[in-house]
């Protein structure tokens, strides 16, 4: 709780810190949902990521199921659609648009009632390239408020001096702050994130 404090104490000491409610993050497509929190992970969402979930978005506007994502993968190759070279995340798309089709996740809304059970997350958990910030991130597109630490939050978080040595315990104390602003997580985490990328806490550093 002590950091928790110290978090909203730093947030409030910024001027230009806004936290708004946001509606749904969901697409209401379940192609661009796997396509954003598969590639979201260690890369520039603006320029690398945004636009490809975009692409599927006007590419494929009838993919807005598992079901009807892995058809498309399949007839024209989760590369090809990505525009993607190396395999590795394009081989992950594909592997999570798979294993949502045998769970029967088509949709968002059923996406939401999935990650509602611990056994479903371990499940989820349990494939490769998924971790506990990409769970995060699609409980985010359910509409289950949640904080998805990342790279943006770790570096927000370590300017307000407060050392966390986890996911999970940075997490909580992010959750902790929310609590006590009286805001959503998941606004406090977008929050975070667009002051962040904005490049706007590097003239709090100097």
């Amino acid at each position: 709780m002590v950091d928790s404090r110290k978090l909203v104490d730093f947030i409030e000491s910024l001027g230009d810190f806004v936290i708004q409610p946001l509606n749904n993050r969901g697409y209401g497509h379940m192609g661009a949902t796997i396509t954003d929190s598969i590639l979201q992970a260690g890369l520039n969402y603006k320029t690398v990521v945004e636009p490809r979930v975009r692409a599927v978005l006007e590419g494929f506007p009838l993919a807005t199921t598992s079901t009807e994502f892995l058809g498309i993968l399949t007839e024209h190759g989760a590369n090809r659609i990505l525009s993607w070279r190396h395999p590795e995340k394009p081989r992950r798309v594909h592997e999570l648009t798979t294993f949502f089709v045998d769970e029967n996740v088509d949709t968002e809304e059923c996406l939401g009632r999935y990650l509602s059970s611990a056994i479903n997350c371990e499940k989820l958990l349990a494939l490769k390239g998924i971790g506990p910030k990409t769970l995060d991130y699609l409980r985010n597109f359910a509409g289950i408020p949640t904080i998805a630490v990342d790279r943006h939050i770790n570096r927000f978080v370590a300017v307000a001096r407060i050392e966390c040595s986890s996911y999970r315990e940075t997490s909580s104390i992010v959750y902790a702050a929310a609590d006590l602003l009286a805001v959503r997580a998941s606004d406090l985490d977008y929050a975070i994130w667009k002051y962040v990328s904005e490049g706007r806490l590097t003239r709090v550093i100097h």
